[in-house]
């Protein structure tokens, strides 16, 4: 017989001679064992069908019920919804079979609560080798499932606060990384704009120098009919083999031509310096469009050899915003674009917006993101990219920029098709108007 079966409680046995002659003994014995039990432990006794017979004191005490309301019930009443069917087809099979059961249970109280115990249930079997009564012993551990819960909650909580800590470590190391590149860029341009300042301003004397000489040039050409035979000829020399009208015509063309790419030089200077100034710290009223512009200008090299740049940009207000940050968060997403293209494409920027919002939209037509990746792509670390391409940072950064606004990002992509991102923003921060 095994040891679970030994458990189990013959009842029909001859009482031996001993026990026969000190049956008041035998029941002030077991009275007091009784007794003792009842102080330590909770425990019930239930019937083959589980209907309750007997529930002392500190089973009372632990569900809220009384004794009278809960002899002649099922122990069904006591059922928290905790435990799935299976449980208790496996408790009833084993207690059915004449086997002591051992498990943690969780029961519900009156007031609706839960009483959380560790419970024996050994069944006491009859004569003919079935089980007609269970009897179930318990140990209150309520206070230790609760105490479990509140540090797993406590555990959550840290768990989210390092992961807010780490990502703000990782904005804090981007915009030091921001506010080197604005002091490097300051730097920049200060030395930059110095000679192309000359450089244009020479260009335009030189401009007007060639206008001069061309009217002097015209001034000899109206004189040449008074000219004796000799000047003319030696005139017709000096001019022989070249094209006095493309010289006039083309010189003004470079020096046009010169001219605008200085000063493409100088706006790509200034976006620069726009998009990384140190300064730009606090909360202002911008033009998300200028940012755009500024972000485009400073993307171009990444674009231009990726895809056909598409801009479809509606009115928008002025917003309350950290610019230099929206810069980033614009930046990301449209180099992202750029590296989905495996292919020449189109890549589309679209801006909106709707009462008490604005929202800016970048959409490529590149590879797509996998549908198992979608739900992770914000996380910090995560990258489809290939190795060398990215560090997994930009949209976790992205995505906290745009909570620190306020705002959200909604990311709908289809692979093979393309990706699209909106970013939307509100248009007043609400706590700083409250504030102010």
């Amino acid at each position: 017989m095994s040891d679970n079966n030994l458990a189990s409680v013959e009842t029909e046995r001859r009482a031996t001679p001993t026990e026969k002659s000190a049956p008041t003994q035998l029941t002030a014995e077991l009275a007091m064992q009784m007794f003792a039990l009842d102080q330590h432990v909770i425990m019930t006794i239930a019937d083959a069908e589980g209907v309750i017979l007997y529930a002392n004191e500190r089973f009372c005490e632990a569900t809220g019920y009384t004794s009278q309301e809960l002899i002649g019930e099922n122990h069904r009443i006591l059922n928290s919804g905790i435990h799935p069917p299976e449980f208790f087809a496996d408790l009833w099979n084993t207690v059915k079979a004449g086997k002591v059961w051992h498990g943690t249970l969780c029961n519900r109280r009156k007031d609706g609560g839960h009483q959380w115990s560790e419970s024996t249930i050994v069944p006491v079997v009859g004569s003919d080798g079935k089980p007609y009564q269970y009897v179930a012993v318990r140990t209150d551990i309520t206070r230790l499932k609760e105490t479990e819960a509140a540090l797993r909650a406590s555990n959550a909580k840290l768990h989210e606060l390092n992961r807010r800590l780490g990502e703000a470590q990782n904005q804090l190391l981007q915009s030091e990384k921001l506010a080197s590149l604005g002091q490097l860029a300051a730097g920049v341009a200060h030395e930059i704009n110095n000679p192309v300042g000359y450089i244009n301003s020479n260009l335009g004397t030189l401009d007007n120098y060639l206008k001069d000489l061309f009217r002097v040039l015209e001034a000899y050409q109206a004189a040449e009919a008074g000219m004796d035979a000799e000047t003319l000829k030696a005139l017709a020399k000096a001019k022989a083999g070249m094209d006095i009208e493309f010289l006039r015509e083309d010189m003004g063309d470079l020096c046009r031509e010169s001219r605008e790419g200085v000063t493409r030089v100088t706006q790509i200077v200034q976006d620069l310096k726009n998009f990384s100034r140190v300064d730009d710290v606090e909360w202002q009223w911008a033009d998300l469009h200028d940012g755009l512009e500024s972000t485009l200008n400073i993307a171009n090299n990444e674009l231009k050899h990726a895809a056909e740049l598409v801009k479809d940009f509606g009115p928008l207000p002025e917003i309350q915003c950290r610019m230099t940050r929206l810069n980033q968060v614009f930046l990301n997403l449209l180099i992202n674009a750029a590296q989905a293209m495996d292919k020449p494409g189109t890549i589309t920027v679209r801006t909106g917006v709707e009462p008490e919002w604005v929202w800016v939209e970048v959409e490529d037509t590149g590879r797509g993101i996998p549908v198992d990746d979608i739900g992770n792509i914000f996380d910090p670390f995560f990258t489809t990219k290939t190795v060398g391409q990215g560090t997994g940072l930009g949209l976790s950064l992205s995505h906290g920029i745009v909570a620190d606004h306020g705002g959200r990002i909604e990311v709908d992509s289809k692979p093979g098709k393309g990706t699209r991102f909106r970013v939307w923003l509100p248009v007043a921060q609400q706590e700083l108007q409250s504030i102010g």
